[in-house]
């Protein structure tokens, strides 16, 4: 192609992608600020619809942002709302204050900011003590199902014109790179071949680390998941200096009333424990964890990358299985938090790189060593993980009995996996005697503290889903905490089609799981099929046993989906299979290049346009 083509095909690239932004922010966003006189945590969730119609689950949102006591909610740009309901949270005895109703209108390069009027707000049920007072409604729920309902009457108070001179630069850059790829994909000599991979390779490292060291140096303290939590436990190990945690003694930082509901074992806080510097100020002493759990994410991370740089995948493979481990929002996002996750990260990454070699019938003792030291690794950093490589294992093993193969093992593997055992068994051994349960949890370490948790609703508090309801639920909790970032300060797109690049992706996963692996990267493709479904396992026992503690206590969560983090490296080799399978279709190759540019913007550059 010359360089004129190229030059025009850049201006044209670039307009499309720019306008396709354009169309994607053409949205009506409507800004809720709620202050919990007791600073409890609170979920509002909003309803909308025409005065003619009812409310429906459909015509609903739930908040895809938070920021102090702003809570936004996106809503479709085209639809005409009437009616809005506002439910403020499930749970009674809220004392809430809501401060003003904003609504700002997105369309192409206008930006229109409405007041809604608060006196028009009528409670419907569950909420007493209402008041309206200084241009300010103050209100205590009073059962699960609290609600309120107002007809939309907004004032128009600013318009903006919009020069979008961020969306601009970013198609700029997008051009670019589908040029850059463009120009790979035409590479046909073997060194040829291995500079674009390392190229793609380095670019996506650079990219990674500097996702997590920015959600590092940009994210407040307290905001990532249990963040708070992480660091109580790695204070208590600080000061005790115990080889098992007596995790009924452990408590909270910020309220040393309060047990500490973390128990997971202690590997990942002992490693943190050498950063902790008593001399120094709680912030500094975060940041320096941080800091290691970075460490630890960009090794892991590393680790992917030489397992799919090991890969005889296409450049278009290659691509597409780096956009999507780079495309995973909370992966990133913990990264640059105080989070076990890290650790559990290294432990399994090390493992799957021990698995590919034994696919690949390298059954040795170094391959067995890297099972060996990745399981322990990831059982001593978090239990999800281990359950993960249980069941990849599993997968093996039927694999193997239904191919009449043997399975490889030799007196030193053996003897190797027996002595990585003997600490696991200990320390599994020690959990089931002292807390008579196969896991530590609160209820177990903190039976009081348990009874007046978060964990624990009361009979007449309770709302009873069915199971149908709980899969809706779980489907919710992916939308929010796999494709968008879920913790104490969620941020991410309001609706699955923001991800649509990235939901892309996965289907292509879940698609080419069911389709036979092809001779050339057969044991690549079953590396990618035993760890989605070992994912898939634990996703479904995850779903179970969550049910079950929802029946039993009332509690409605205990589904974050970030636990299976350990094993999305599972979509990005499936998702590559796919593509490698229609390689040969130029016009197909290029939509996928598009979806997966799509998926990193949908995560990183969204997050740097939009947080705040």
């Amino acid at each position: 192609m010359s360089r004129l083509k190229q030059f025009l095909l850049f201006f044209f690239l670039t307009g499309v992608v720019f306008l396709f932004f354009l169309w994607q922010n053409n949205s009506k966003t409507i800004i809720l600020t709620l202050q919990e006189k007791n600073n409890q945590t609170i979920y509002p969730q909003i309803y909308y619809t025409t005065t003619a119609k009812p409310y429906t689950q459909e015509k609903s949102a739930v908040a895809f942002k938070v920021e102090g006591e702003n809570y936004f909610f996106k809503l479709p740009s085209k639809t005409s709302i009437d009616s809005l309901r506002i439910d403020p949270d499930i749970k009674p005895k809220k004392k809430i204050v809501l401060k003003q109703i904003k609504i700002i209108h997105n369309n192409w390069f206008t930006k229109e900011v409405y007041l809604q009027p608060l006196d028009k707000i009528q409670p419907l049920h569950d909420i007493t003590e209402f008041h309206f007072k200084d241009n300010k409604i103050e209100f205590v729920t009073s059962g699960p199902d609290p609600y309120m309902q107002t007809p939309l009457q907004p004032q128009l108070i600013q318009k903006i014109s919009l020069l979008h001179l961020p969306a601009l630069l970013i198609s700029s850059i997008i051009s670019v790179l589908l040029l850059f790829l463009y120009n790979l994909y035409k590479k046909e000599s073997s060194d040829e071949i291995l500079l674009s991979k390392l190229i793609l390779y380095t670019l996506f490292s650079a990219f990674m680390i500097f996702k997590g060291y920015y959600y590092k140096t940009h994210v407040a303290l307290w905001h990532p998941s249990d963040e708070m939590a992480h660091v109580s436990y790695i204070k208590y190990v600080h000061t005790h200096h115990e080889f098992l945690p007596t995790y009924e003694k452990m408590t909270m930082m910020n309220n040393p009333k309060a047990g500490n509901y973390l128990s997971h074992p202690p590997l990942y806080y002992e490693i943190e424990n050498l950063n902790y510097d008593p001399t120094l100020s709680l912030k500094e002493n975060v940041q320096n964890f941080r800091t290691m759990s970075l460490i630890l994410y960009t090794i892991a991370t590393l680790l992917l990358f030489y397992l799919g740089f090991q890969s005889s995948l296409s450049i278009l493979g290659h691509f597409i299985y780096l956009s999507v481990i780079a495309s995973i929002p909370m992966y990133a996002y913990a990264g640059g938090s105080v989070s076990n996750d890290n650790l559990s990260f290294i432990g399994s990454a090390i493992f799957l790189i021990g698995f590919y070699r034994l696919l690949q019938k390298q059954d040795n003792l170094s391959t067995w060593f890297l099972i060996a030291v990745g399981g322990f690794i990831a059982y001593f950093a978090k239990l999800t993980a281990a359950l993960l490589i249980f069941f990849a294992l599993l997968y093996y093993l039927v694999y193997k009995m239904f191919k009449k193969e043997e399975f490889g093992f030799t007196k030193q593997s053996i003897i190797l996996l027996a002595i990585t055992l003997i600490p696991v068994l200990l320390y599994q051994g020690y959990i089931m005697t002292h807390y008579h349960a196969l896991v530590p949890t609160f209820n177990a370490t903190h039976p009081q503290q348990y009874l007046h948790s978060p964990f624990f609703v009361p009979e007449q508090y309770r709302l009873h889903l069915s199971p149908w309801e709980w899969l809706q639920r779980m489907g919710h909790y992916i939308q929010g905490g796999w494709f968008n970032i879920h913790s104490h300060h969620s941020f991410g797109q309001s609706s699955l089609y923001g991800d649509i690049g990235l939901v892309l992706l996965h289907v292509m996963a879940l698609i080419a799981l069911l389709l036979p692996c092809k001779d050339e990267e057969k044991q690549f493709c079953l590396l990618g099929k035993m760890t989605l479904f070992a994912l898939l396992s634990v996703l479904l026992i995850q779903y179970i046993f969550s049910y079950k503690t929802h029946l039993k206590s009332g509690y409605l969560g205990g589904l974050q989906p970030r636990y299976l983090l350990p094993f999305l490296v599972g979509f990005a080799i499936m998702a590559s299979v796919f593509a490698e399978r229609y390689k040969r279709f130029f016009a197909l190759s290029i939509i996928f290049i598009i979806i997966s540019i799509h998926a990193i913007y949908s995560d990183f550059f969204y997050f740097l346009l939009y947080y705040r």
